[in-house]
């Protein structure tokens, strides 16, 4: 089975609670869901969240939308991965984060068609510096986290980037790479970890979304390339970076 799996907590560092803060009259987090549903060759979807008080908000807010839900270890993101997928059945995940309002269910059909194609144990997509941050999914079979988590010398940011280890030692798995259309390569910041992110989705979404739409990316590249100053939004903020 493919299950897409969406890794979501309350306690982010830089902006506690975004997950579900409003965006064009729903939570963040219901516009991910929303749009990992439109992805046709993925079976089933679930949000991996933690043990922590805080975030019973998200146990019942997916009670409430509907979609499955697994509890496990804050800082131990990969455990958490992988005791989901054990749970719902899941062979091949898809990985997505759930600040990523503006994911592309296209590049993730493309990403698992890709995977599956190439009979890969983890599928990527290009550099995060030459297509817009907050679009893509990464697929990696679950057998393959084990065997990261069992047998591979890990230190704790390998625990808590959950494919990292496997991008470092390329030379001990199959990894495939998708491709994504040119017409998407721009410097453009459309996840969300401080307010101006925020602030740009929100505005994005005001300006495109009407309920039950799944808003295609060509549109916000469109937006984002003739409105310079709204681009401009986020364009200071830095990612932080995985190693300590």
């Amino acid at each position: 089975m493919v299950g897409i799996v969406i890794q979501a907590r309350m306690g982010s560092e830089r902006l506690p609670g975004k997950i579900l803060r409003p965006i064009g009259g729903k939570p963040l987090l219901a516009h991910v869901i929303d749009r990992v549903r439109a992805v046709p060759n993925a079976e089933t979807v679930v949000v991996a969240t933690t043990h922590y008080q805080r975030d019973d908000v998200v146990e019942g807010f997916c009670r409430d939308y509907g979609v499955k839900c697994y509890r496990g270890s804050e800082s131990n993101v990969l455990d958490r991965y992988i005791k989901t997928a054990q749970r719902y059945g899941i062979k091949d995940i898809v990985r997505v984060t759930a600040d990523c309002p503006l994911i592309d269910p296209l590049l993730i059909q493309t990403a698992i068609s890709v995977h599956f194609k190439e009979k890969a144990d983890f599928t990527r997509g290009p550099s995060q510096e030459l297509i817009p941050r907050g679009l893509g999914a990464a697929v990696v079979k679950t057998s393959v986290l084990r065997k990261v988590a069992y047998e591979m010398p890990l230190e704790p940011y390998h625990k808590e980037h959950v494919t990292i280890f496997i991008k470092e030692h390329p030379e001990l798995f199959k990894i495939a790479q998708y491709d994504v259309p040119s017409t998407y390569y721009r410097p453009y910041r459309l996840t969300v970890d401080t307010e101006e992110d925020l602030e740009l989705i929100q505005k994005i979404y005001a300006k495109l979304y009407q309920p039950g739409y799944i808003i295609p990316i060509p549109e916000v590249i469109s937006l984002l390339d003739q409105d310079p100053q709204l681009a401009a939004i986020n364009k200071h903020v830095r990612q932080k970076p995985v190693r300590p």
